[in-house]
């Protein structure tokens, strides 16, 4: 795919890429063959980290705390708006220039497609060496798909790196944000970190009680409890995928309400031994075939036999995209982790077939 065109969605991206550096997508009836792609040397890749959750959750609060705390390094911010006159760019403290703002709404042009075409150009602008990191802050209505699909476009996949979806909760209205809109549970099954916002606002049996109901839906994310979006700034955005999983364990969550969170599931498979490409290839193939698996986020990392590097990977429902992400150090515990969250997962099944891999 060239600079200048754009392709809008894709339901396959090639798991490990190739040697020299390209990225391949496939169609869904395509036969897919996996091959290892090397990191890009010649130009620097951007992390970037998506902030969601629903209306009111606290995003741009979040936001104007990381800017404060982040030191010497320049990040850009993307906004997206749920309506069609900006309001929320004017309520981030930044430079005018360090800040984009898209509408929700636009007559004439896709907003995710103008967010595409600008990312691109502010990579190639700067040179990647303009800013340090990019926030993208959801409107409060976006679907975290939607976004998180646009890191795994074209020239995005060598220009950035999806390092984090961050979610907020509302802990005031927890409980029936989760029971009215679906949307929210969405934005929690597919962060990697949540932050519980708001913890002033209610008492501590409270907060429990969401926080329970948060990790029946995503078992795995990093949860820390905000007033006013104010945590940490290098635990939630010097935290690569590596680091996120390295420590859990086989597992899965069980959810003992009869409710939508009932049906999605996570599920984490581990393995120490190095696994056998060519087996992932037809594993990840027969899953990603299988209509009735509703995936929702996928993500780990694989460390194959007689391969130095280790494979990272992030998927978004059936788009995929990973590469070499860098060599095993001397210290690293050399293994594979990988993560499914959605419908329909048999977990059984999942554990005996990832372990045939290896």
């Amino acid at each position: 795919m060239t600079k200048k065109e754009v392709k809008t969605e894709f339901d396959y991206v090639n798991l490990l890429g190739s040697h020299h550096g390209q990225s391949h997508t496939h169609k869904h009836k395509h036969k897919h063959h996996l091959e290892p792609e090397k990191t890009k040397e010649e130009m620097p890749t951007i992390p970037a980290s998506i902030i969601g959750g629903f209306l009111g959750s606290g995003k741009t609060s979040l936001v104007n705390h990381i800017l404060e705390n982040s030191g010497d390094k320049r990040i850009d911010i993307v906004v997206r708006e749920f309506g069609s006159i900006p309001i929320d760019d004017m309520l981030i403290h930044v430079e005018p220039d360090r800040i984009h703002a898209f509408p929700g709404v636009s007559m004439h042009y896709d907003p995710q497609l103008m967010i595409y075409g600008f990312m691109d150009r502010l990579h190639e602008d700067s040179e990647g060496e303009g800013f340090d990191h990019l926030l993208m802050e959801s409107s409060g209505m976006d679907e975290p798909e939607y976004l998180m699909k646009l890191f795994f476009l074209g020239n995005m996949r060598e220009e950035y790196k999806l390092a984090s979806y961050i979610t907020l909760v509302d802990c005031e209205f927890g409980h029936l944000n989760i029971d009215e809109y679906t949307l929210v549970i969405q934005q929690i099954a597919y962060a990697d970190i949540i932050l519980l916002n708001k913890v002033d606002l209610i008492e501590e049996k409270e907060i429990e009680s969401i926080q329970k109901r948060v990790s029946r839906i995503n078992s795995i994310a990093q949860i820390y409890k905000t007033e006013y979006g104010k945590v940490e700034v290098d635990k939630i955005l010097s935290v690569n995928l590596y680091q996120q999983l390295k420590n859990i364990k086989n597992s899965s969550n069980t959810n003992e309400e009869d409710t939508y969170m009932d049906k999605v599931k996570t599920v984490v498979l581990t393995e120490e031994a190095p696994m056998d490409k060519e087996k992932v290839n037809k594993w990840i193939d027969k899953v990603f075939k299988d209509e009735s698996i509703k995936l929702l986020r996928s993500k780990g990392f694989f460390y194959f036999k007689k391969d130095e590097y280790r494979y990272e990977f992030q998927g978004v429902r059936k788009s995929f995209h990973s590469k070499a992400d860098k060599l095993w150090d001397e210290n690293d515990e050399r293994k594979s982790v990988v993560v499914f969250i959605g419908e329909g997962i048999d977990e059984k099944q999942f554990k005996k077939e990832f372990k045939e891999c290896v």
